[in-house]
């Protein structure tokens, strides 16, 4: 079970070893070849949308299930410079450390989105950021939050801006 934000992005992108259904076939050799696969990102965007996986469905029985467990999520400064293709091939190729983040790679939170109930039955509410305030959004209804209850939540979607371009807001 991944419990932060920060090892679900290791476990998406870290290097993965391809079955031996999966080999890849080497023109030179004439045959079938051991290999890895590795996603990362190419280009980080100004907003990033991070869905995390809470529905499951069971491959013996096709029910569907809600996964409810408590993932941590940083507020400010989110590093994607480890996910990223460059600091990847860097450090695969000169087995050097990752340099340092850049503005660029780092993120601040400024919304969540939140699924409460099951799977047959449930509603969403949202967490807000505007400057250092939080605000709890349900249907009509918005209201102060505290850093507590956002840091507590049980996130579905999580958005974050560049940390560049939060301090332009």
């Amino acid at each position: 079970m991944l419990d932060s934000l920060p090892a679900c992005l290791h476990s998406f992108t870290r290097e993965e070893r391809l079955g031996s259904g999966e080999r890849y076939y080497c023109k030179q050799c004439g045959g079938p070849q051991d290999s890895t696969k590795q996603l990362s990102f190419q280009r980080l965007p100004n907003v990033l949308c991070l869905h995390l996986k809470r529905f499951k469905q069971s491959a013996v029985s096709k029910q569907s299930s809600k996964i409810d467990s408590f993932v941590d999520f940083p507020l400010h400064s989110l590093n994607l410079l480890p996910h990223t293709s460059g600091a990847i091939s860097v450090t695969a190729t000169a087995d050097a450390a990752t340099p340092p983040p850049q503005p660029e790679h780092l993120y601040d939170l400024f919304g969540i989105a939140i699924h409460h109930g099951t799977m047959q039955n449930g509603h969403y509410t949202s967490f807000v950021r505007r400057q250092a305030n939080w605000y709890h959004c349900d249907d009509a209804m918005v209201q102060g939050a505290s850093l507590q209850s956002v840091r507590s939540c049980k996130a579905y979607m999580l958005f974050y801006v560049q940390k560049q371009l939060s301090r332009l807001a």
